[in-house]
């Protein structure tokens, strides 16, 4: 196991968490509205920035660009691209674009590489798409469409960038496909007879995309099939909230919790690990 210290300076702790899919590097968002950039190599702190005015809701990597690329969303209603600067003094994080002016408060955001784009999930429940492909010129917007009706609390894109999986306040988790014709995206329609009961904070999709998962208030996570469109099952395992949900490969399923515990689902077995979190 790999620690990496030095956050004690923060207010809040961490908020948001996000790797490079080659896993070289952890940028880190804290409660204070800081950004912070690991090399996960060896520990070490690379660089940090106080991004945000208010707390870090989202963190995402821009693959396949010219230069390390990251995104952050805050609670100051603000989204920024920052660039990975190296110089003979060290590394700096350099912001190479802002939009502090949006019109609702960003809760999560998730970029797909191969298409450069980006999506970020609102609290008026709306998810707004953006092109990142020259972050050094613009970033625009290219579509919005309505996710939630209460508000979006999550989001997150398949690594093709064909579907699109998003979470709320009125407690459902929806599934979106890509219209390759003029660039929109339609629901898809899931089995809601075992649902969640409260809001969701979390979804992603495993890495084949065959599964997403949704986490949830209720203290539940549900693996979904996404060809079937129905729950796999349900990890009920925590006493509190499920505070977000990942998978580890294909087979394991990692949950957190308000509880503060860790728990792995690894084919079928279940192993809870109640840690010190904070």
């Amino acid at each position: 196991m790999l620690v990496v210290a030095g956050t004690d300076e923060h207010v809040g702790g961490i908020s948001y968490m996000a790797f490079t899919s080659d896993g070289r590097r952890l940028a880190c968002g804290c409660g204070d509205g800081a950004v912070m950039v690991w090399n996960t190599s060896v520990g070490a702190s690379l660089a940090s920035t106080t991004a945000h005015s208010g707390e870090v809701t989202g963190l995402a990597w821009v693959e396949r660009l010219a230069q390390r690329t990251l995104v952050s969303t805050g609670k100051d209603s603000a989204v920024k691209v920052w660039f990975e600067k190296r110089s003979a003094s060290g590394v700096t994080l350099e912001q190479a674009w802002c939009n502090d002016w949006l019109k609702s408060l960003p809760l999560s955001v998730s970029v797909c590489s191969t298409a450069h784009s980006m999506f970020i999930a609102h609290s008026n429940g709306k998810v707004t798409v953006w092109d990142v492909s020259s972050p050094q010129l613009d970033v625009v917007q290219t579509h919005e469409f309505l996710a939630h009706d209460v508000g979006a609390t999550s989001v997150q894109v398949s690594r093709g960038g064909d579907l699109l999986v998003t979470g709320g306040k009125d407690a459902t988790a929806k599934l979106w496909q890509k219209n390759e014709e003029d660039g929109t995206w339609k629901g898809v329609a899931l089995q809601r007879s075992t649902g969640h009961a409260a809001p969701i904070t979390s979804v992603e999709f495993s890495h084949t995309a065959r599964d997403f998962v949704s986490a949830s208030d209720d203290g539940t996570a549900i693996v979904w099939n996404v060809e079937r469109r129905e729950p796999k099952f349900r990890v009920v395992a925590h006493d509190g909230a499920v505070l977000c949900a990942t998978f580890l490969g294909d087979s394991a399923l990692v949950t957190g919790a308000k509880d503060k515990t860790i728990m792995v689902r690894l084919k079928g077995f279940l192993f809870v690990s109640f840690l010190p979190l904070w």
